[in-house]
Order: structure tokens, then sequence, then C-alpha cells
């Protein structure tokens, strides 16, 4: 073969390689497009992970949500964990526990406040409740229902969900 055709044949193939590159993208930017335009918002925490608002929450060896509770999924390489759970501990109250669950080791640079419990390797948890992604919130209910799931990336978003479950009856004062 001659080097004419050789490079010849090289370019066919590059052609054929990136036509193929081009048509997933377009593709993806159809689905994209179609999301964007046509779908209704989806619902906090839908297809993220995370339990869905209203059911019982799951059982899990070690985690006592009795009165209700605050669970923060956290990762101890996530900055964001760190930064939200003073905010969480804080607005959680005197009445609502918060217990961090760790997908691995606790950091020693994490503060223990008062009414937080840390729980390592929650790996359990994690599946128990369909949590994908670190910081994740999950408050509970005295009733053992979930009163809210979502993400918790910023002190705010967390807030966000705590406010809409409301105060405890023993931090409605504090509040």
């Amino acid at each position: 073969m001659t080097l004419t055709a050789t490079l010849l044949l090289l370019t066919w193939m590059a052609l054929i390689v990136l036509g193929f590159a081009l048509a997933g993208l377009l593709s993806r930017v159809h689905r994209l497009e179609q999301q964007v335009a046509g779908a209704a918002p989806a619902p906090a925490g839908a297809g993220a992970g995370g339990p869905p608002v209203g059911v019982t929450a799951p059982s899990v060896p070690g985690l006592n949500l009795e009165g209700g509770a605050v669970l923060l999924f956290a990762d101890r390489e996530c900055g964001s964990c760190r930064r939200v759970l003073p905010a969480v501990a804080a607005a959680a109250g005197p009445g609502r526990p918060v217990h961090v669950l760790w997908s691995g080791p606790r950091p020693t640079t994490v503060d223990d406040a008062t009414g937080v419990v840390h729980h390592e390797e929650a790996g359990a948890a994690y599946a128990a409740f369909g949590v994908r992604a670190a910081p994740w919130l999950v408050a509970v209910d005295a009733a053992g229902t979930t009163a809210a799931s979502g993400a918790a990336g910023s002190e705010d978003r967390a807030l966000a969900l705590l406010d809409a479950v409301g105060p405890t009856d023993a931090g409605e004062a504090d509040r």
C-alpha cells in the first residue's frame, strides 16, 4: 500500500469516528432540549437519590429516629459537608437530634456540637435511604415519616430544607 493510500484510509477512518462522536453529542443535546422545553419541573430530590417526602423513614441499626431527627449524609472529603454541619446543628434545635452519617471514617477536624451524633462507616444508612450524594439532608418528623429530603450543598439550602419542616415543640421558642 502506498503512502497516499494509507493517508486516505486514515482520513476516512477519522471522519467516520468523528461522525459517530458528533451523532452521540447531538443525541445528548436533543435529550437535554426535550427535558428543558417540555418536561415539568422534577420534584425535589427526584432522580438524585434520597427518600421521597411523606414515606416512612427506613429503619437502620444504631440510628434512633423516635421523636424525629435530622440526618446529614456527609463525606470526609466534602468541604461543603463540614461547612453545613454547624448551621444544621444550630437550626435543628434542642428537640431534634442531628445524626451525621459519614460515608467513611469521620474527619478529625469536625467539632462535636451539642445534640450531634456521628456515625462512621454509615454505608447501610446510605443504601437504606437511597442517598447517592453528599451533603444530603433528610428530616424525619415525630411520626417517623420523611418531612424533607434534598441536597444541602450550602447553608442556605440546608436551612431552607429545615424551614420547610418547621420548628420542633422543644425548640419553638428558640427559633
